[in-house]
């Protein structure tokens, strides 16, 4: 009997196919999603229905099965396969990943996507080489704005000024969408050292930096004063690409976290005031379930790590 491997030893990059999970010691909710304690509004019958979250990123792997009947909308604004608007092929996985922790549906006993009843708006802007320009991200927040996105997932960004995407990102909270934006990538494990990445550092974003299930900072996580909340990017299971599984680490993955949240609360509201929530008053429904970590610095934590709580719903 082939002994089982531990679900901590998993490393970034590792790829699996389905069967192959049978050999991973997985807990039937894995740390990155146990954290933040989501059975609190899955007993409430709270599962995103009702919210579109637009994933502006790689594109999505549309036809795998976990995530059948989700994605509502699609936009290819990147040169790939010759610009055709309806292709938004994923070439790095990056995009499918972010969509899965959001909205997969669970493989087996498996929990793999938080808020499984979202629909998913895809806005590929990340080219095949890996490179996104500026004016692409910003036509896709004007996009998903205009076609009813009620949270928008930026799993990117970079170290340059983006006034165009600035001006986006504010149009999109005039009109009461909640935008999320990971933090970056660019720590080295000193958290009050601060660095800038581009657009989570405007204001009007909700940056959202990486800690590890043990609720230690990330050494990878870019930190600064403009982080709101943090979540697990460490040892994240999602969808790949090529139809398995992916291990990834990084504020790409504590994102889209924060954003299946922002989903599962802004459900919550509409059920339980009879009316949709501000921007204002989502993101502080968001803080209001946020806790802080002793020992590590407000540049690495902001408010704290999501985890919904009976007491503050």
């Amino acid at each position: 009997m082939v002994e089982k491997r531990k679900y901590n030893d998993l490393k970034h990059g590792e790829f699996f196919l389905p069967e192959e999970l049978d050999n991973i010691d997985f807990p039937d909710i894995p740390p990155h999603i146990k954290l933040l304690n989501p059975q609190v509004m899955w007993e409430k019958g709270i599962t995103g229905e009702g919210v579109k979250v637009a994933i502006i990123d790689s594109g999505c792997d549309i036809n795998n099965p976990l995530l059948k009947g989700k994605i509502s909308h699609i936009c290819n604004l990147t040169r790939d396969d010759d610009g055709d608007r309806a292709n938004v092929t994923d070439y790095s996985g990056h995009g499918t990943h972010v969509a899965s922790i959001i909205a997969s549906d669970n493989y087996n006993d498996l929990v793999v996507g938080i808020a499984p009843n979202v629909k998913l708006m895809i806005y590929k802007v990340i080219e095949k080489d890996g490179q996104a320009r500026y004016e692409n991200i910003a036509r896709a927040i004007y996009a998903a704005i205009q076609s009813g996105a009620d949270i928008l997932n930026i799993s990117l960004g970079g170290s340059q000024e983006a006034p165009q995407i600035h001006e986006a990102i504010k149009s999109a909270i005039k009109m009461n969408v909640c935008v999320v934006v990971a933090a970056g990538n660019g720590g080295n494990g000193e958290s009050d050292l601060s660095g800038l990445w581009f657009p989570s550092c405007y204001p009007e974003s909700i940056q959202v930096g990486s800690i590890g299930s043990n609720k230690k900072a990330s050494k990878f996580t870019t930190t600064n004063h403009f982080t709101d909340c943090v979540a697990v990017g460490e040892k994240v299971l999602g969808l790949s690409q090529e139809g398995g599984f992916e291990v990834l680490n990084g504020t790409s993955q504590a994102a889209p976290i924060v954003s299946a949240s922002l989903a599962l609360l802004k459900e919550w509201a509409k059920k339980e005031f009879k009316r949709d929530p501000s921007e204002s008053e989502l993101y502080s429904l968001l803080i209001k379930n946020t806790k802080t970590i002793k020992g590590v610095s407000r540049n690495a934590q902001g408010k704290g790590y999501v985890v919904f709580n009976k007491n503050t719903l």
